[in-house]
This record gives structure tokens, sequence and C-alpha cells, in this order.
């Protein structure tokens, strides 16, 4: 039983009609009524019989269309989900983040759990991540503060500390406190 032959016989018991079935499959109506006596044949069973100057569907018709409504519905569902999984592998996420250092604790762990996906990222500060996000060039952000605007979500996802690191004897023009509390904790967040 032939693929085409059910398309055939699905279109003319939809419209119960050869001439419009015939148009709607772009083909001429002695070939579908050729068509479906091969497949009657090869049944061996009647499909339609007439009513006047109508045709309509045999019991032995309306079991057959059921069936092949469930055949093709399968294959409208294989095929889509060939498709998504072809989507799904040639998909490239484009991402950023503020800091090397939480690509390295985090991303692996997602790129092994994501495998098919492609990567595209980029170090940056957080100024642009905004801009990227809102412009669409990148679909998330990891950064190591929370970022402020009405358009954005934040969602924190692990805790971590950084800790600023100093010899005990230090040497600078600065002291630590000054470290701490201005300069250095001050531009890191700047630059966060």
């Amino acid at each position: 039983m032939e693929l085409l032959y059910l398309k055939y016989f699905k279109s003319v018991a939809e419209t119960l009609n050869y001439t419009q079935a015939a148009e709607d499959l772009y083909i001429s109506q002695p070939a579908l009524s050729m068509t479906i006596k091969k497949l009657e044949k090869e049944l061996n069973t009647e499909l339609f019989i007439k009513k006047g100057r109508n045709i309509v569907l045999t019991e032995n018709g309306k079991l057959l269309l059921k069936s092949v409504n469930r055949i093709f519905n399968e294959i409208d569902r294989v095929s889509e989900i060939i498709q998504n999984n072809t989507a799904i592998r040639e998909k490239t996420v484009h991402f950023a983040s503020s800091h090397t250092r939480l690509m390295s604790g985090i991303f692996p762990e997602y790129v092994k759990n994501y495998p098919e996906n492609k990567y595209n990222m980029e170090i940056t500060v957080n100024r642009e991540i905004i801009q990227k996000l809102l412009s669409h060039h990148i679909s998330f952000a990891l950064n190591s503060i929370e970022l402020t605007h009405p358009k954005i979500e934040c969602k924190k996802i692990i805790d971590e500390d950084i800790v600023l690191t100093y010899p005990h004897k230090f040497d600078g023009l600065l002291t630590s406190d000054d470290l701490y509390n201005n300069s250095i904790y001050k531009s890191f967040l700047f630059l966060y």
C-alpha cells in the first residue's frame, strides 16, 4: 500500500467529491479515480459508494479514513520532531559575562548538560551587557552583581564573595582600609 494512494484516498474522503479532490491534489480526475480503484483492489473492498450524484464512504472506508488520519498525524509529528531536533542542534546560544571567573565555575556544567548547542561568549562590562540584552544580541549574561534596569531581571544562582587579598605588610600608597573602603572596592563595583 503506497502512501500516495492513502493521500489521494484521504482527499476524496474529506471532500466526498472526485473533481474537488483532483483539483486539490493537482492531478486529473481520471488519474485519481484509477488510483482509488487500485487501492480498493489492493484492500479487496469498496471504499466509496454512489448515492445519486454524490459519493459516501462505506463502513470500511470510514475505518480506513480513521487509520489514514492517524498515519498522517504521526507523519506530521515525526516531521516536526525532526525539524525541532535539527533546530536545537543548530542553535547557537549568545551570552556574555562580566568576569571570566564566573565562566570557569558555572558554564562547563551547562555545556555538559546541553552539548547539542553551540555557544558564543564574550566578556564585557555591565553597561554593555545591558545594551546587548535589550537589543537581543545576547540571550543571557552571568554577572557578579545584580544589574539594575526596568527591562532586565536578575536571579542569583550562586553565593560567592569577592575577597580583597593583600600582604600583611602592605607597601602601597594606600592603606588596606583605603583599598577596601574607597579605591579598589568602588572601582571593582564600577567595572561590574
